[in-house]
């Protein structure tokens, strides 16, 4: 008995998850490939996926080369989904904007992914929603390329992102970030403090910003005029 509830625990969250994500993403019309690589490890709270893609039939597809999360158990009972330590690299992801300013993610329409979501929030009370929350976060070498209707581009070459301490429900606590990045190669080295989660929103950074010619603005925003 002892050895069956030990493969149970062990092997069978990976095998559900797997089979509940990919069945939520057929049925949005989602194409994926590496969902194989789901793995979830109970004992020590660790999850890890990748390399995996997703997209739509017609375009191309997301990319996550590596994802490694661990999660603290205890504040679940209190609604609370709290992440220890989260670090995802090699990220490709091209977002879209059409003339109407709707949002699409290598294809998938950003809006039919949130209608859920939203329904579910206006139906439940203050006290049945969950919070999140992270004690750090690290991006690394990752790429976001937004593409709006009128030709602009903004590229976003990540080399790391750091983010410690950004917790729902300690809104007036404020979280620390370190950006490394290239922006239309602009070079930005910012590092600073956020409130997301208060009732008034700030936002302290301490920017250095190298290589900002005009003709790379100009490449997202079209000529100003000047």
């Amino acid at each position: 008995v002892l050895v069956a509830l030990g493969f149970i625990v062990t092997f069978v969250p990976s095998h559900l998850v797997r089979y509940l994500v990919g069945s939520e993403l057929d049925a949005l019309g989602i194409r994926y490939d590496g969902l194989e690589t789901l793995d979830i490890r109970p004992w020590t709270r660790e999850l890890r996926l990748g390399p995996v893609q997703f997209g739509q039939q017609a375009s191309t597809p997301a990319g996550v080369g590596d994802l490694d999360l661990s999660l603290r158990v205890h504040p679940l009972l209190r609604r609370r989904v709290a992440i220890e330590r989260l670090v995802i690299s090699d990220i490709e992801i091209l977002v879209t904007r059409d003339a109407d300013g709707a949002l699409a993610l290598n294809g998938i329409a950003l809006d039919e992914l949130l209608t859920g979501a939203e329904e579910s929030a206006e139906n439940g009370t203050a006290s049945g929603l969950w919070t999140a929350g992270v004690d750090a976060l690290e991006l690394r070498d990752s790429t976001v390329v937004l593409k709006r209707s009128d030709g602009g581009v903004l590229e976003v070459d990540v080399e790391r992102l750091v983010m410690t301490d950004f917790r729902a429900w300690e809104p007036d606590h404020p979280g620390r970030f370190e950006l490394t990045a290239r922006v239309n190669d602009i070079q930005l080295n910012w590092s600073g403090e956020a409130r997301p989660f208060a009732d008034k929103i700030t936002l302290n950074i301490d920017s250095r910003t190298a290589q900002a010619d005009l003709p790379k603005v100009i490449r997202f925003t079209a000529p100003l005029g000047l």
